[in-house]
This record gives structure tokens, sequence and C-alpha cells, in this order.
């Protein structure tokens, strides 16, 4: 038995080269190449998603990772893609295509308003917060720290306490 290292190790192996497939016929402009790894990367995707779940819940069946690897070496043949597409996936998706889009365009916008809405709030969250900071840094200086010593002849900015005379207006010009 392969147990889930190796599975997931050969799973990967099989990624790489068709990675590097797809690479090569990008390169070279061979559409029909394209096409084919395209068909595989959109089967690859639909069945990673179920695969997300069976490892979950089944995993613990006799040969699930024996049969996962070799699911993985069959849809990176051509002809493993192909057939799963043509089948399965492409009647599936067309007969819900309108279904999903209306999905998708629905998930979209609330995602925008969710985030607008979380975006507002950490915005508030932090300028109360730097209020309060702020706040509390003006109280510590204010009790901490020691103002400077006078020099001689300057005067106090200290607030004067008990009774102020009023300024006289003398040699004021009216």
């Amino acid at each position: 038995m392969l147990g889930g290292f190796v599975s997931k190790l050969t799973c990967n192996a099989v990624l790489a080269w068709t990675a590097y497939k797809s690479y090569k016929a990008v390169s070279s402009n061979d559409t029909e190449q394209s096409k084919k790894l395209l068909v595989f990367w959109i089967v690859f995707a639909a069945l990673e998603s179920l695969m997300f779940w069976s490892d979950m819940i089944i995993f613990w069946f006799p040969f699930y990772y024996e049969a996962r690897v070799a699911l993985s070496l069959w849809i990176a043949s051509s002809h493993g893609s192909v057939y799963v597409y043509e089948s399965w996936l492409k009647p599936t998706l067309s007969h819900y295509e309108a279904q999903i889009d209306e999905y998708i365009v629905k998930s979209q916008r609330e995602a925008k308003a969710r985030a607008r809405y979380y975006l507002w709030w950490t915005v508030e969250y932090l300028r109360v917060s730097g209020q309060y900071l702020i706040a509390k840094g003006y109280e510590f200086l204010a009790e901490n720290v020691a103002r400077p010593p006078m020099k001689p002849g300057m005067k106090s900015c200290a607030p004067v306490q008990g009774n102020v005379e009023e300024p006289s207006n003398s040699g004021h010009l009216d």
C-alpha cells in the first residue's frame, strides 16, 4: 500500500510533468496540444475539488491512495482527461452554466459588500483606537514628563493661580 505521502508525491510529480508539458505547448504555439492540456487542467481542478472531500471521508478505504494515483496518471494521459471532460464534466457544466454564472456574480457582489463593510469597520476601529492612544499618550506625558527648568527672567507658561489683574490701557492711544 502506498500511503498518503507516496500518493501525494506521485500526484505532484504528475502535476509537475503536466505543467512542463503545458509550458512546452504554449511556447511552441501548438493549439491542439494546448487544448488537450487545458482540458486536463479543467478536469484536474474538478477532481481535486472532489478529492478534497474524499480525502477527509474515505481515505481509510483499502487501496484509496493507489486508486487516487491511478486516477491521476489516467487523467494525465490525454485520453483520460478528454474522456472525463466529454462524458461527464462538459455536459454537467453546460446544463448548469446559467446557474453557476448567476451564483458567481452573486458571490462576487456579496464578497465586495462584505469587504467594504470589513474595511470600514477596520478603519473605524483604527481611528477610534488611534484617538484613544493619542489621548493616553498626552495624559502620560502630562503626568510623567518633567518640565525643563526655567531660565532666569523667563515667564512661566503655567496657568496663573489667584487674582489676576487686568492689563491697564495706559500708554494706549484711543
